[in-house]
């Protein structure tokens, strides 16, 4: 332990620094230096500090002149260590105390209804912290504000990792950039002793972004003992302790580096109001939901899919978006006012720690004849138990160890069983029997879809209908060349598809911004809203030959694609080709 004292007055001379540790009320180091220069205090078998052992020595400091007391001063300290570094298969990870270790924490804005910034009370802050703890997470994200020294200390004493972001600036000026800085170094300084804090993130989406290099030097300065995120979110330079990416709702994964580890900064954002406990009467979130039951399963959703990123792509650490609700934004896992969770703790909890209910491997719940039923778990070690008469399984009941077939509709319910008494919620499968969709009789058709170019903007796919197009023509795929300009506009493709075999057909949008797929007047994939590049897929039971198609899609602003997948009996998935599309 390394002690940097600050004695004040101008007369230091025989002055002398006296530090002693104790573990538990019992001594573990003493170390004496003088006042004007560091002082060195060695702990014999350091206990290290972590999330599940948030071990804190206590520590008192003497001032003593000609060996008498003239001060005293008492706190506490942890010992750890945060760095990047190959995990046991070469993949760059973050690591604490050697170790790699998963984070998994919420986006913490810290508003509060009665005071904004200012919680109400000392219990409020520590309300926050037991609550991100007693949802399973071992991180947060301090999101672009400097908490009171308070909210650091439950921290501490809890065990919950930070990442510590540095406010928004305007920094268009050099006045606002001395300003941003002076008050980045005070951030880092006045809080650099909390053993909480593990990463400190200059930028947040590019607002304010500037001279990114030198930024996160300064900051490797200041504190060399801590991780840096150069930018959380988009406009990633290229240097840092992490490569941080935001994704919503869905998560995702950047490319695993040499040097540093990747991050998922920003994922989630799903909402859901609990009226009587808003700021405003209108909610916004990523993917607005409508009732507590579908916000359970969207969230398992998600997780299972950041657990997969962790095993799969590398992912060192992801941040689900938020907390709590801050006033128009109603996707917290509480309410603004904290009087309500709306996914019970327990669930939160156990998805966030992988006990996830079981999952279906088949691509579609659909079927004409038969469904070979495939279940799996992402925690490894579990038993899957299945019931199809639609009671809740039990230890008893028939156990999955291999695939199974149906033949009729039925509602399939499992659930997985750990060795050490730990259980997920129940999974339920609606399987159904379908008679696949006739196909067209005698049709004279052409190459390509017909395709019809609009220019507005929207928030979601628009009333095609009560529109003029500007441009209409023919094009031989599903893409965006047909589009005038980069944003604000929208195009519908319409046409056939013909199929070769008749069977189970899965399709998929992936889109930046909103996209739909019908067969017929049946929607099939429903992938509208303003978000990122994300893929969405439906099945659909058809019959050889040709079936009407219709694919609409919206471009607001900022990224944009486009494109068309599908895969059925015989046939991968791939790039719906040109070859099967006709008008």
């Amino acid at each position: 332990l390394t002690i940097h004292t600050t004695v004040g007055g101008e007369k230091i001379g025989g002055l002398s620094v006296e530090a002693v540790a104790f573990a538990h009320g019992h001594e573990v180091g003493r170390q004496t230096a003088p006042a004007e220069e560091e002082l060195r205090l060695a702990i014999p078998s350091p206990r290290l500090w972590s999330p599940e052992d948030p071990f804190l020595y206590d520590l008192t400091l003497t001032l003593r002149r000609q060996g008498q007391a003239v001060d005293q001063v008492k706190s506490y300290f942890g010992l750890r260590k945060v760095e990047v570094g190959p995990d046991s298969s070469g993949v760059t990870r973050i690591l604490l105390n050697g170790k790699p270790l998963f984070q998994l924490g919420p986006l913490d804005q810290g508003f509060w209804p009665d005071g904004l910034y200012a919680a109400p009370s000392d219990a409020g802050l520590r309300f926050d912290v037991e609550m991100m703890k007693r949802l399973g997470f071992n991180m947060v994200r301090k999101h672009v504000k400097v908490e009171p020294e308070r909210w650091y200390t439950w921290c501490d004493r809890l065990g919950l990792l930070v990442w510590q972001d540095m406010p928004n600036g305007a920094n268009r000026t050099p006045e606002e950039r001395v300003q941003f800085e002076q008050e980045l170094a005070a951030m880092i300084q006045g809080r650099y002793n909390h053993p909480c804090i593990i990463m400190w993130v200059p930028f947040n989406e590019g607002w304010g972004q500037y001279d990114t290099e030198r930024i996160v030097q300064t900051v490797k300065e200041l504190d060399p003992s801590r991780l840096v995120n150069n930018a959380s979110g988009w406009t990633d330079a290229g240097v840092g302790d992490v490569h941080d990416i935001h994704s919503y709702p869905d998560p995702a994964a950047p490319s695993v580096e040499s040097g540093r580890a990747a991050v998922l900064g920003e994922f989630g954002g799903l909402g859901y109001v609990v009226k009587g406990h808003t700021w405003t009467e209108r909610g916004w979130g990523y993917d607005l939901l409508p009732d507590p039951e579908r916000l359970v399963c969207r969230y398992e959703e998600l997780l299972g899919g950041v657990h997969r990123l962790a095993q799969e792509a590398g992912l060192s650490a992801a941040v689900y978006t938020q907390l709590s609700d801050v006033e128009s934004e109603n996707n917290g896992l509480l309410t603004y006012d904290r009087q309500m969770v709306k996914i019970p703790p327990e669930a939160v909890r156990l998805a966030n720690l992988g006990y996830l209910p079981p999952v279906l491997l088949n691509e579609a719940a659909i079927f004409v004849d038969h469904l070979d039923v495939r279940l799996a778990v992402l925690r490894p070690g579990a038993e899957i138990r299945y019931t199809l008469d639609g009671r809740t399984p039990k230890r008893s009941d028939s156990l999955c160890t291999r695939p199974f077939r149906v033949t009729e509709s039925l509602t399939l319910k499992a659930k997985a069983f750990w060795p050490e008494g730990s259980e997920s919620r129940v999974a339920t499968f609606v399987l159904t029997k379908v008679a696949p969709r006739p196909a067209a009789q005698e049709l004279s058709v052409l190459p390509g879809l017909k395709v019809s170019y609009y220019e507005g903007e929207w928030d979601h796919l628009p009333e095609f209908a009560g529109l003029s197009a500007v441009k209409e023509g023919v094009s031989d795929k599903v893409d965006l060349s047909f589009a005038r300009r980069q944003e604000l506009y929208a195009l519908s493709f319409s046409g056939w598809i013909e199929v070769p075999v008749t069977g189970v057909y899965l399709f998929s949008t992936i889109s930046d911004d909103g996209s739909k797929l019908l067969i017929g007047e049946e929607l099939v994939v429903d992938n509208d809203g303003l978000h990122g590049a994300r893929e969405k897929q439906g099945a659909i039971a058809l019959a050889a030959g040709l079936h009407p198609l219709r694919v609409l899609y919206f471009q607001r602003r900022g990224g944009r694609a486009l494109e068309v997948r599908y895969q059925g009996p015989g046939l991968e998935k791939q790039v719906v080709p040109p070859e099967v599309l006709f008008h």
